[in-house]
């Protein structure tokens, strides 16, 4: 079989003719020599495209051209061999001035094979030096981008671990967890949806969606969750619950679905419940085998992560709720008005609240005991909690008295809210003993419009101004407090 060896390429700089033709002859036909004639020089400015000689050959004249050009043109060259061919003439100084120039060799004429095959061999060993120095190179740099993706890798990590255990309830985790991601690679913005399923293999879904209400990319996000409950073996529709999830950034809050790479996460929580985190990212290849273990950890603690969330939220739950009736006590009340006046403030939603007061209260007490009192006060709550939504919250305000807080809710809504309220509780009957009564409630109405800042304290003020006209225009009554201070006559 016949080999082919490669070419290599030896430079000539100013070369006289004679020693062009010595050199070609005593090279052998394994070296091609490119000449330039005196006073010219290769295209230094071009370096880039430049293939680098395995010998530089030149003469004295061309040798102080050559050294005074510029280190960033000829730098390609500083490892390959260059020899410089002195006149017959040369006299000592020209000799110390070229050893200062640094070449390989100083060859004196006549130009010898001997000797210029010494300098070939030369630059054989520099060609394979300058080979092995460039792999090494190579070598260091893939390692370095190894190591330097790993240090990527496991950065994000600490940091999403330490980040996500701070949390104290599933929206301030999620949001944490969108931070945290953005470290790893390019996501654009997030979704949840923790789907639950109860005894009766019913599902229930609380999907944390980062575009505002009622958008094309809320509506958009919220089916695209949906569907992966719609996939999901279980009873019935699925019973979903929006809460909104507050993500810094534009591209978070009004991109779509079409305006990147979906990546779907699932992370599972539990026997019943199932974690999905859905991904808006701009990045087209795979994630690395470094990024893909790192997420793989992150995802797996924080489905114990949630867990822990879950178990505190419960231990709060209790601590929040009033024993009697299950409805949020007022501790609780304050801490969650100041926290949705808080986000009026930010997003502009409208924020409404209720005050309603079982009428004649301690009749009932008096005259049938204050068992069957207990019993009306848990009745009244368990219509309060079937009616409202499950982002509205009902709370024991004081005695017989009684909060409903909320968010996103108008005016008219809120008034058409009450009354149905006031109608429900109307229709109660209890017995005792041989008699039986019924009760009646006066509610008090009040709302943040949008575009208008207001504290709890004025909000509840309002509400319970309204209550006490109720209560005084003969019970049994719903009514609006107005911004003109007056308020609007029974619905």
């Amino acid at each position: 079989m016949r080999e082919f060896t490669r070419t290599q390429t030896i430079w000539g700089l100013g070369l006289s003719d004679a020693q062009a033709e010595n050199i070609r002859s005593m090279a052998g036909r394994l070296y091609s020599l490119e000449l330039w004639p005196a006073g010219a020089m290769p295209d230094f400015a071009n370096a880039g495209n430049m293939a680098a000689p395995c010998m530089v050959c030149f003469t004295m004249d061309s040798c102080r051209r050559f050294m005074s050009l510029p280190a960033r043109q000829t730098g390609f060259l500083e490892l390959t061999p260059k020899v410089l061919l002195l006149d017959p003439d040369a006299d000592m100084a020209t000799i110390d001035e070229a050893l200062t120039f640094g070449v390989s060799d100083i060859i004196r004429p006549p130009l010898a094979k001997k000797r210029f095959s010494a300098c070939l061999r030369k630059a054989a060993e520099a060609a394979a030096l300058q080979r092995d120095i460039q792999n090494m190179a190579h070598e260091v740099f893939i390692e370095r981008e190894m190591l330097e993706r790993k240090n990527e890798a496991l950065s994000f990590l600490v940091n999403f671990l330490s980040r996500i255990s701070e949390a104290l309830d599933e929206t301030e985790l999620l949001g944490k967890a969108f931070t945290c991601l953005k470290q790893l690679f390019p996501v654009m913005t997030m979704h949840a949806a923790i789907f639950s399923k109860d005894d009766n293999n019913a599902l229930s879904a609380d999907l944390f969606i980062a575009a505002p209400a009622d958008t094309p990319a809320y509506n958009a996000w919220r089916n695209s969750l949906l569907e992966i409950g719609n996939g999901m073996e279980h009873s019935g529709a699925v019973n979903p619950t929006t809460i909104h999830l507050p993500l810094s950034g534009e591209a978070a809050s009004s991109a779509r679905p079409g305006d990147g790479h979906i990546l779907t996460l699932p992370v599972h929580i539990g026997d019943s419940s199932q974690l999905y985190l859905m991904l808006l990212t701009s990045m087209e290849r795979n994630l690395s085998r470094d990024q893909a273990l790192a997420l793989d950890s992150a995802l797996r603690h924080m489905a114990s992560t949630i867990k822990n969330v879950r178990r505190y939220q419960e231990v709060c739950n209790f601590a929040d709720r009033d024993s009697l009736t299950g409805a949020f006590n007022r501790r609780h009340f304050e801490q969650t008005l100041q926290a949705e006046i808080a986000r009026h403030e930010r997003y502009g939603d409208e924020i409404s609240l209720l005050i309603l007061d079982i009428d004649h209260f301690k009749n009932i007490n008096d005259s049938f005991g204050h068992l069957k009192g207990d019993e009306v006060l848990r009745a009244v709550v368990g219509i309060i909690t079937a009616t409202v939504r499950q982002t509205d919250y009902c709370v024991r305000y004081g005695g017989e008295e009684f909060v409903v807080l909320l968010p996103h809710t108008s005016s008219s809504n809120a008034a058409w809210l009450a009354e149905r309220l006031r109608k429900k509780i109307q229709k109660l009957s209890f017995r005792a003993g041989k008699n039986s009564f019924g009760v009646t409630a006066s509610i008090g109405v009040a709302t943040i419009p949008t575009g208008e800042s207001k504290d709890g304290a004025a909000l509840t003020s309002e509400a319970d101004q309204a209550l006490y006209l109720a209560k005084n225009g003969g019970r049994n009554k719903v009514m609006v407090f107005t911004t003109e201070g007056s308020m609007a006559a029974s619905l």
